[in-house]
């Protein structure tokens, strides 16, 4: 008999942390699920050069390189004519990539001859600006420099900041899940990360 009174057999807590590191293309992605009874935690670190997270894959409505092409496809369309970063226009990006993924989920996760989808969708963007003052990544550091010799200068000055995310959920880990995507843009000084979250209807 259970003691939860009516508590989810099925949901666990799910904890999440994204930690962008100033070495470029590296995501620790840590994990942590703990039941209610008993109550033992099962923690997991990993750390990859991708910016999948295979975690929870089995309950994602979307294969999960169906859902990076997604986000590429919308981070791409939004900064594609973008050069560097500036902050008053991020709101507008953000919120316009957030559009276009959550048209694109709604659309495919949609059964055929049904309505809408069997799922409900939260989408996090975040736009993270390099260390560099990013409106000088494309200029020439001195005249008489090649277009290679600007942009391997310009390379040798770009930073990364420190980004930490942390993300929490309880919900039923057969149905629920949640998936990150990191898109690099090393040109332009930013990267944008996004967070992924569906729950089952």
């Amino acid at each position: 008999m259970s003691s939860n009174n009516g508590a989810c057999a099925s949901c666990k807590y799910y904890y999440k942390i994204l930690s962008f590191l100033i070495s470029p293309c590296i995501l620790i992605s840590s994990q942590s699920t703990t039941t209610t009874a008993p109550r033992k935690a099962i923690t997991q670190t990993i750390i990859i050069n991708s910016s999948t997270d295979n975690m929870a894959e089995s309950t994602s409505p979307i294969p999960f390189k169906r859902l990076e092409q997604i986000a590429s496809d919308a981070c791409n369309s939004v900064l594609e004519n973008v050069e560097f970063y500036e902050h008053p226009k991020t709101a507008g990006w953000n919120e316009t990539i957030i559009q276009k993924v959550l048209k694109a989920l709604m659309s495919e996760a949609t059964p055929a001859g049904a309505s809408s989808p069997q799922y409900k969708f939260a989408i996090n963007s975040t736009i993270v600006q390099h260390v560099v003052p990013t409106s000088q990544l494309n200029k020439p550091t001195s005249t008489g420099t090649t277009d290679a010799e600007a942009a391997a200068a310009a390379k040798k000055q770009a930073g990364r900041r420190g980004m930490h995310s942390a993300t929490g959920g309880y919900w039923n880990e057969k149905t629920d899940g949640m998936w990150s995507y990191k898109w690099d843009g090393d040109a332009k000084g930013l990267d944008v990360v996004l967070m992924l979250i569906w729950i089952a209807v």
